[in-house]
């Protein structure tokens, strides 16, 4: 996506389990923050987990931001919650 934060090695350089380390590492650091932040007590949480990361530097380079398409997700995920909950469950 074109975002230095994102790139977590070199295949031609570094062994697969380090880069794998590495982005799990950063992802992980991420959610901890987030989670405790931003998407505190947020319900969606579980299945957004704050969206896209490269949506989240919005333009500022801040890979521990939501996403700046928070509201929008939201708002869709309760269309799709009011669905099921009114015409698929009994």
């Amino acid at each position: 996506c074109g975002h230095k934060e994102y790139i977590f090695g070199n295949i031609q350089n570094d062994d697969l389990e380090q880069i794998y380390d590495r982005k799990s590492k950063a992802f992980a650091q991420r959610s901890n923050i987030l989670k405790e932040t931003e998407c505190k007590d947020c319900k969606y949480w579980e299945i957004c987990f704050g969206g896209c990361p490269s949506e989240s530097a919005g333009g500022i380079e801040d890979i521990n931001r939501k996403s700046i398409y928070c509201e929008s997700i939201k708002t869709i995920y309760g269309h799709i919650e009011s669905f099921i909950t009114n015409h698929l469950i009994p």
